[in-house]
């Protein structure tokens, strides 16, 4: 049970990967995948970095996000506790995870670090520029799961949950008020 519940919060743990992506990469080395990904959003840069930051909002969108709440903020760094509900056959599994969220705001990236939860080691980086009437955003991460783990994962499963996050980013992005500006 505890198997199948880190291997979709593997997946679902960073929440922000949007949908209409360019391209969404997945390599598997040794026992680490690392996932690419690029995409557009009609909203503009200030919006999207307000949305994506919003931590304690992202459950009202995210597939299976149940709660999100930061939990400390320093300066530019939050501890963030997510969990999340998902349905497996007939079973559900909850999960929590914790984060550490570095914002650099005038540079529009966030790091991300796992703290706590089910795999080895979880990071990503988020970079968001202006691009004509859209914003850009590109995303890398990396997930280290346990040898068990391994057993479980394909890169199509990583891929298809990806994929089904980021069409519920972009639906959330393109759907709310533009802002004037940083």
């Amino acid at each position: 049970m505890k198997l199948l519940s880190t291997y979709f919060s593997m997946v679902i743990m960073q929440i922000i990967t949007p949908a209409n992506a360019e391209f969404i990469t997945i390599t598997k080395n040794n026992h680490k995948y690392d996932v690419s990904a690029q995409f557009e959003t009609f909203a503009d840069i200030c919006s999207t970095w307000d949305q994506i930051t919003d931590y304690e909002d992202l459950p009202s969108f995210m597939p299976n996000l149940v709660t999100s709440e930061t939990l400390r903020k320093s300066g530019n760094k939050k501890v963030v506790r997510q969990v999340y509900l998902v349905k497996i056959f007939l079973f559900l599994f909850k999960l929590e995870n914790k984060f550490l969220i570095t914002e650099h705001f005038s540079k529009k990236k966030i790091n991300i670090q796992q703290i706590s939860g089910d795999l080895m080691d979880y990071s990503a980086t988020w970079k968001l520029f202006k691009k004509k009437e859209k914003t850009v955003i590109n995303l890398s991460a990396s997930i280290t799961p346990t040898q068990f783990q391994m057993i479980l994962l394909s890169k199509n499963k990583i891929d298809e949950r990806f994929k089904t996050m980021t069409n519920a980013l972009i639906k959330r992005l393109d759907s709310i008020d533009k802002s004037d500006g940083c």
